[in-house]
Parts: C-alpha cells; structure tokens; sequence
C-alpha cells in the first residue's frame, strides 16, 4: 500500500503497522462500499493451448480473484490510520 504522506504536509512519523486486522475490520462494517471498489465480474481463469484452467470468479464482497476490491486510497487511508491509533 502506498504512502500516506501528501506533498507540501509534513510525513506523519507513525507508522500503520501490521494492517491486515485494520483492513478486515473495515471490509466488514458499513464503511466497506466506500472504502473499496468491489468488483463483482470476472475471473482468473487461464487459457493454456492444452485447453482452459477454470479459475475462481469474482463476486460481491471478498473472493479469491479480487480481495475485497480495489481501495478506495481516499477514504481507506484516513480510516486505516484512526483503526491503527484506536487499536481497533
């Protein structure tokens, strides 16, 4: 995940830490749809010139093709940092 630093402010010199916990707790609350984009279409299946490996499908919420989508850096970050501070 990229920096939380913005030009022209001062780097913040606390560090995220250990973000998975931080990132789920948000997935599952009522921030999720605007924190990430999710992606609810697609697939990661491969096609091979021996035929198709069929691959997992993307759909609402988590799943193994996409996570729990793109992040939405705008709201995720902020939100990441307040998880972080609160411990939550």
């Amino acid at each position: 995940m990229g920096s939380h630093h913005r030009p022209g402010r001062p780097a913040s010199r606390q560090h995220l830490g250990f973000v998975n916990p931080a990132i789920y707790h948000i997935a599952r609350g009522p921030a999720y749809h605007r924190a990430f984009h999710d992606v609810v279409t697609g697939d990661n299946s491969v096609l091979w010139p021996t035929g198709v490996f069929t691959g997992d499908t993307a759909g609402p919420g988590w799943d193994p093709v996409t996570g729990w989508g793109s992040p939405n850096a705008l709201y995720l970050v902020p939100l990441l940092a307040h998880t972080a501070r609160s411990g939550a």
